[in-house]
């Protein structure tokens, strides 16, 4: 069994360089109008320094920071646990048949709702993110309950992919907000800000949820989730709307959905 972990990271780690190599090798250098905006950029720094310490300060770059803690938490915790959870209350194993086609499932479900986020967002909540941070969280948390305590296998992996599909476009709203709501001279380390918390968001799912499932099973764990979730949708109102300059954008070069578009991989090329 050691050895098969071994071999696995080991696998990982060849990934990783081929992706690695890939990046090198297919995306392409900067072009003449990046070099000339990244020298009046310099330019502007030099006039207007800003401290990373600037993002730090800034309220609505700490919530959105808990907001993705609490949303990646849930949805890191969701795909680390299904393996266990399943073998738990369905009795299937990662290596039966039933498990592979819930995971294949799973995919297509996240692909769609981080391809998709953006454009919901945009047309139907536009300017009003927390409404849809809120209704997305709610109702993702149900299906996670649902999909835990539903006693047929097949519900359940519905459940489970759709509340994997809310989740996540309550996850794109959080990525479009930095664009209108915090200052552009300090919106690249406003994005470590919030990523930090999704790292710890991360990190720290595995011991809560661990907890949970031993102090009282699976469906508690989930239901803790759940509320996790849904705190997630409740701290965006905690957000403040800056009163910005009249002259001074509110969002950068592009759409609001170029930062969610970006990190999924789903801009079109035009």
């Amino acid at each position: 069994m050691a050895r098969d972990f071994r071999w696995m990271y080991f696998l990982l780690a060849v990934l990783l360089v081929v992706a690695t190599l890939m990046f090198v090798k297919l995306v392409p250098s900067e072009s003449p109008a990046d070099k000339a905006a990244a020298a009046d950029k310099t330019a502007a720094k030099a006039k207007n320094d800003v401290s990373i310490l600037d993002a730090w300060k800034n309220r609505n770059s700490l919530v959105l920071g808990l907001c993705l803690l609490l949303n990646n938490a849930v949805g890191v915790g969701l795909l680390t646990w299904l393996a266990t959870m399943y073998s738990e209350q369905f009795g299937i194993t990662p290596t039966g048949w039933e498990y592979m086609v819930v995971m294949v499932g799973y995919g297509p479900s996240l692909w769609i709702a981080t391809s998709t986020g953006a454009t919901v967002v945009k047309r139907w909540f536009e300017n009003n993110e927390m409404v849809f941070m809120l209704l997305m969280s709610s109702i993702g948390a149900v299906l996670m309950v649902i999909a835990v305590i539903i006693p047929n296998l097949w519900g359940s992996a519905v459940m489970m992919w759709l509340a994997n599909l809310f989740i996540m476009w309550s996850f794109s709203a959080i990525l479009m907000l930095p664009y209108r709501l915090i200052p552009l001279k300090i919106i690249g380390s406003a994005f470590a800000v919030i990523n930090i918390g999704a790292f710890i968001g991360g990190m720290a799912q595995g011991a809560l949820v661990g907890a949970a499932v031993d102090a009282a099973g699976y469906v508690v764990a989930f239901i803790v989730l759940a509320i996790m979730l849904v705190a997630g949708g409740l701290a965006p109102f905690l957000l403040k709307e800056p009163a910005r300059p009249i002259n001074e954008p509110t969002t950068p070069p592009g759409s609001p959905e170029a930062g969610v578009e970006a990190a999924t991989g789903t801009t079109d090329e035009k």
